[in-house]
């Protein structure tokens, strides 16, 4: 009774009435139409206030920041609840690139299930602008929503997430009746390729981010380790979501993709370790990716919990995924070739001259310039 009236009170945050009760935020992405109920109670909470200073890892190495990591267990964060989950709404729907079917993002629901420990202040804040984000998202990807419930905690706040085909997805003759959904969408259990390496020397590694934000550390695992807040990635942009979402998903069903991860857990080196867990490694060069973002700091490339998916292709397959990369217009990444005789990840990046840096932007202008 207590989880229910939760969902179903006016929430009064920072002094301030919210408009609409969890319940009826939800309402509007449901698969099914439902009409919420009239609020009849009141929970008033603070939110934490957010920290806007960059992270200072302290000259730490990759290595340290790796090891960091080990044993802790992600969390909601109070002060940036709204990037926490929409982070892993986002991972969440990534990792289904990787299972045998055919569907598309209209094809999914989510499954939604928070843990809240009300006796912590600003969790009461924090799940109201969780379930706010939530239902942002979802609407923005044209994914629906099944189902959704809470359990009050005496620990860790933490959101679950799952994804399957939506019940009115299942039928092949169905009518459809909103965009972005696919006839007769299916979706196995079972995965189309291997999340491990493959020891092929000649494929390349590819890493794809699905969001455009700059890579910052804050509300990630590293942030979580070192006890602090700090700037977190701005992940504001579902139409670009999008399109890697069926590009990817694209590559996975057409066998161009041989093997794939999803980025999530710690970011983009935890995701290149799990990869390697099969017993082969890789020399990644992290070169084009740092000027792209023009980086200077490497543990927040490696760190940052931007969602995106790391894909293995063959040799042969390269030229076509950078055509429909450009056809798409969606970045990517060359990261490396796998190398079956070391079973480790290797990391390498290398400074460009200032004149390299100058004809580069030249050659971005005038590659503009052709565009017009």
């Amino acid at each position: 009774m207590a989880n229910e009236r939760l969902f179903r009170s006016r929430f009064i945050i920072d002094g301030i009435p919210q408009a609409l009760t969890p319940e009826a935020l939800l309402a509007a992405v449901a698969e099914r139409p439902v009409e919420p109920i009239p609020p009849v109670f009141s929970w008033m909470d603070e939110s934490v206030e957010p920290d806007f200073e960059p992270i200072d890892i302290g000259g730490k190495s990759a290595e340290d920041c790796l090891s960091l990591l080990s044993g802790v267990r992600r969390e909601m964060s109070f002060q940036q609840p709204e990037y926490w989950t929409k982070c892993r709404l986002e991972e969440a729907l990534v990792s289904l690139l990787w299972r045998k079917g055919h569907f598309r993002l209209g094809d999914l629901c989510v499954r939604a299930g928070w843990k809240v420990n009300l006796k912590q202040a600003g969790a009461a804040a924090a799940f109201y602008r969780s379930v706010s984000a939530l239902s942002e998202v979802l609407d923005a990807l044209g994914v629906r929503l099944s189902a959704y419930d809470i359990s009050v905690s005496r620990g860790v706040n933490d959101l679950r997430l799952s994804v399957q085909l939506g019940r009115d997805r299942l039928d092949e003759d169905s009518a459809l009746v909103l965009p972005y959904r696919t006839a007769g969408a299916r979706l196995s259990t079972a995965r189309a390729c291997p999340d491990v390496i493959l020891p092929q020397r000649r494929d390349w590694l590819v890493y794809i981010p699905f969001e455009t934000a700059e890579f910052r550390l804050g509300g990630s695992l590293l942030a979580q380790a070192l006890g602090t807040g700090g700037p977190c990635p701005q992940l504001d942009d579902p139409d670009y979501f999008m399109d890697c979402f069926e590009l990817v998903r694209e590559l996975v069903e057409d066998g161009v993709a041989i093997a794939g991860q999803t980025v999530s857990g710690g970011g983009l080196l935890p995701t290149l370790e799990r990869m390697a867990a099969g017993g082969c490694g890789a020399e990644v060069d992290l070169t084009g990716i740092m000027d792209y973002y023009q980086e200077r700091c490497l543990p927040r490339v490696l760190f940052s919990e931007v969602p995106g998916a790391i894909v293995q292709v063959r040799d042969m397959d390269f030229d076509y995924l950078d055509a429909e990369m450009l056809l798409q217009d969606v970045s990517y990444f060359p990261l490396g070739h796998p190398d079956p005789d070391n079973p480790a990840i290797r990391l390498r990046c290398s400074e460009k001259s200032g004149i390299q840096h100058i004809l580069d932007a030249l050659l971005r202008e005038h590659s503009a310039e052709g565009e017009d």
